[in-house]
Formats: structure tokens, C-alpha cells, sequence
């Protein structure tokens, strides 16, 4: 094959990705995800058209084996990306340690630019230097099931969200399953930092929430059933939600073609503010096309 262009788009539990011929960019050849990451990771993928993937390696290889991986090099030859290297994660037993090398013609980086940052990988001084300065929020949900709707039952609120000055960001209650028994509430959303609930243990970031959250709200410590939160610094892989600040300069400084690599993460979106699922998206078609009009000019 005379060369492939994968495009990424990760989020929080599953990454979802598309291959390309790199002459023929206008459809895949293979679509497919990895869903359940972290808990019991699934790989699905499907042709669109008839075609081969070539991968080489120095071991028998599954496509899961790769793509299940961790990327710790992309490291540049003069005329094509050599190698590039991924170690397996935890998960991928058979293969924990194996040193797996891709060659490609294109790299797009869909990573987060805050581990872009720590790859051994030789981007121009230039642009290193823009990734490096790229800053990520603090985002962070927290999700509380209640045994009764008793936002709806005792004070007659459907949907719609709290805005205060307590330490909670964004209280929100949800706009579907009315009258039913059990509702989750989100209890705290948040970009920027909360306290110290970053460093503190889920019991104490939930106590945190239900503390404050009392304040407008007497029965939540007695209706709480369970709760469920992230905080997108913690998550492996992410280390943030999403790039924040500079948007307009960052953009521009970041969305170019680097010898053979290109940035295709969300924090170069053109069209998303902030860099959020829609950005990713919208960020992957932009490094396409800056691939295709690359390789039209030979």
C-alpha cells in the first residue's frame, strides 16, 4: 500500500478512529473504535472498501495490539515517519513487552498537546515550544443519584440548573424521566479549580458536594444513594479537559504542517470554543486537509 492516514478522536472512555488511503482521502477504508477504556477495553473495526493495512513489527501483531497502545516516540526521517513506537498497555498481556514500530508517510497528533509535550518526538524547536505552552482546564463533573426526585416531589422543579456562589460550579437537574423513583442530579461541573478537591479522596470531594449543595437542597444527605465523578487532571491519558486560553494565537501557531506531522488534536480547532468534542472533530478534517494539499503538491 503506498501509504495510510489514521485519524483519532479520543474521549474519556473510548477512542473512535478512521483510516484512509493517503491518495484517496475522500472516504475510509476502515472505521472502528475502542470503547470501554479502562475497564474492559473493546476493539471494533469494520472495511469500508476493500483494502489492506500494512503494519510492520518485530513480532507477530493484532491490530488491537497497536491500537491498544501507548504512543512513546514518533521520531522523523527525511522522507517519512520512521519509527514510530507504541509499548502496550497494562491490559495487552500477551504483548506487555513487545516494542511495536509503525512506519508512515503522515503522523497526526490527536493526543493531548500536555503529553505531545513529554514524547520523545522531534517536532521544530518552534512548534514544541507552541505545544509546550498550551494550558489545559480543570474540568471536573460529579454525578448524584438520589433514591427519590424530591427536587421534583417537594419543590416542583423540572430541569434547568442552580447557578449560586457556592463551591459547586454548575448544579443541574435533569430534563428527562420525570415522576419516575430514582434521578441523578449533577451536583458540581466546573472548569477551573474547586478548593483542594483535586488532591482529596472521592469520599471527600462527594462530601464536599452534598455539604454544599445542602445548603439549597435539606433532603440531598438523606435521599443520596451513590455517586460517580472525574476530574479530567486524574484521567491517564488526558491530564486536562480541554486547551483553554490564547485561542485565536495558539490556532494559528499550531495548525501547520511540521515536515510530515501534523497537530490534530482539539486545541487546534477552527470552529469549536472551547475545545471540546466538536473541536476534535472539526480539528481532524482540518489536519486532512492539510495532508491532501500537501500531498497534491508532491
Amino acid at each position: 500500500m503506498r501509504g495510510c492516514v489514521t485519524v483519532f478522536n479520543a474521549g474519556s472512555s473510548s477512542i473512535k478512529f478512521a483510516i484512509y488511503d493517503a491518495l484517496h482521502l475522500q472516504s475510509p477504508m476502515f472505521r472502528g473504535q475502542i470503547a470501554k477504556i479502562g475497564v474492559a477495553p473493546q476493539l471494533r473495526a469494520s472495511p469500508t472498501k476493500s483494502g489492506v493495512l500494512g503494519i510492520r513489527s518485530r513480532s507477530p501483531l493484532k491490530s488491537a495490539s497497536v491500537l491498544s497502545c501507548r504512543v512513546e516516540s514518533v521520531l522523523r526521517g527525511p522522507w517519512y515517519i520512521s519509527p514510530t513506537r507504541w509499548k502496550p498497555l497494562g491490559w495487552m498481556k500477551p504483548c506487555r513487552s513487545v516494542c511495536i514500530e509503525v512506519n508512515a508517510d503522515y503522523v497526526v497528533l490527536c493526543l493531548p498537546l500536555n503529553l505531545v509535550s513529554r514524547l520523545d518526538i522531534n517536532l521544530s524547536a518552534e512548534l514544541m515550544a507552541e505545544v509546550k505552552n498550551v494550558n489545559y482546564s480543570n474540568s471536573a463533573k460529579m454525578g448524584l443519584q438520589m433514591k427519590r426526585r424530591f427536587w421534583e416531589e417537594d419543590d416542583h422543579i423540572f430541569g434547568g440548573h442552580l447557578y449560586s456562589n457556592l463551591p459547586i460550579g454548575e448544579f443541574s437537574y435533569p430534563s428527562n424521566d420525570y415522576f419516575t423513583k430514582k434521578g441523578v442530579l449533577l451536583g458540581l461541573y466546573s472548569n477551573g479549580p474547586v478548593g483542594n478537591l483535586l488532591d482529596q479522596p472521592v469520599a471527600a470531594r462527594i462530601e464536599h458536594v452534598l455539604l454544599n449543595a445542602s445548603k439549597v437542597h435539606p433532603q440531598i444527605r438523606t435521599e443520596f444513594d451513590s455517586a460517580y465523578a472525574v476530574w479530567w487532571r486524574k484521567v491517564q491519558y488526558n491530564e486536562g479537559g480541554y486547551a483553554s486560553g490564547r485561542n485565536a494565537e495558539r490556532r494559528a501557531k499550531l495548525s501547520k504542517v511540521d515536515n510530515r506531522i501534523v497537530v490534530g488534536s482539539a486545541a487546534v480547532t477552527p470552529h469549536s470554543e472551547p475545545d471540546w468534542q466538536e473541536g476534535a472533530i472539526s480539528a481532524g478534517w482540518q489536519a486532512l486537509k492539510f495532508i491532501h494539499e500537501r500531498a497534491m503538491r508532491g
